[in-house]
């Protein structure tokens, strides 16, 4: 295992991967997380951890969007 790859655990984890794209006068990101159908869990669980997932990437691209527009490097 390595700081820039982290080692898959099958039935375990998923996989969220970063897409940055050039739109318009700005940066795209693209996140999506897969392998919740994968995991080891009861429906119910994974239902759990698939709503608790989304609803924290929706926070942590807030707090992305909140530093971004602080940032005299972006403006």
């Amino acid at each position: 295992m390595t700081a820039d790859r982290i080692e898959r655990r099958p039935g375990r984890s998923t996989l969220v991967e970063f897409t940055l794209a050039p739109d318009r006068d700005g940066t795209l990101l693209k996140v999506v997380e897969s392998g919740f159908a994968s995991l080891d869990v009861s429906p119910d669980e994974r239902a759990t951890k698939l709503a608790g997932n989304t609803e924290g990437w929706q926070i942590e691209i807030g707090h992305l969007v909140d530093y971004l527009a602080r940032s005299p490097a972006v403006r």
